[in-house]
């Protein structure tokens, strides 16, 4: 992740402009500065919630109606805004008379870029964010990603990402995934997911997929390419006709 922030300095800024600050720690756990409020899966507002885990890797955060507690170990600073728990972490998340738990391995938080609960439709929602809460699925339940590693484009963030069910959350493996080699976490558009990577300096792709039979189903790929030192991009777009991915004509 260090080496990621010194490669993409826009990036580094990026976050460093989303500081909220943060206050001293109460009932056993540093809390998040919020700003917004959110109420709920069906809702259009937003809330967003940054602050550092304490000394002994413990955070609670407010979402809206939505409080997040996290218990992590061997927390240690990758950059000053940057933790890295490879300790594992329990994340906790309870609204509306609810409480989901689930553990991960590592877990990386970000102070200046947190958490994010909302509508998932602009990229800079979850840039860079350590936790994003969103009904991915359209169920009515509110799933949640965790920064988990860099497996992203040139070091770039990944998710682990966890569909709510009735008794807790049950990891995707699919939409984990789509973090892998991407530009940080997909987005939402009118219940698509938009999946955008790069690869080197010139090839950037975006793929679209919907939801089908309770997964992603890749149903469109535009790739851009300016090698060569073209004045401009060469575009290539494949669309799912009759079941299979096939190129159509600009």
């Amino acid at each position: 992740a260090r080496q990621y922030l010194k490669e993409n300095p826009a990036s580094a800024a990026k976050l460093e402009a989303m500081a909220t600050g943060a206050g001293p720690a109460t009932g056993g756990y540093a809390p998040g500065a919020v700003s917004g409020s959110g109420s709920g899966p069906g809702s259009s507002a937003e809330s967003r919630a940054d602050a550092a885990a304490d000394g002994e890797g413990r955070l609670r955060l407010m979402l809206g109606d939505a409080e997040v507690r996290i218990d992590a170990e061997g927390c240690n600073a990758d950059t000053a805004t940057l933790q890295r728990c490879t300790g594992g972490a329990r994340v906790s998340v309870a609204s509306g008379g609810v409480t989901r738990e689930l553990r991960v391995d590592s877990l990386y938080l970000n102070s200046r870029a947190t958490a994010y609960r909302g509508p998932l439709d602009d990229p800079a929602d979850r840039a860079g964010r350590s936790i994003v809460i969103v009904d991915i699925d359209r169920d009515g339940r509110e799933d949640i990603a965790l920064w988990t590693g860099t497996r992203g484009a040139n070091g770039a963030a990944s998710y682990d990402v966890y569909r709510a069910a009735a008794d807790g959350y049950r990891r995707d493996a699919a939409l984990s995934a789509l973090t892998e080699g991407a530009n940080g976490l997909f987005t939402l558009d009118d219940g698509r997911l938009v999946r955008m990577s790069k690869s080197g300096c010139c090839l950037h792709t975006t793929a679209r997929y919907e939801w089908r039979d309770g997964r992603p189903l890749l149903v469109e790929e535009v790739v851009e390419d300016t090698t060569a030192g073209r004045a401009s991009p060469v575009v290539t777009t494949r669309r799912r006709i009759d079941g299979r991915m096939q190129t159509v004509a600009p």
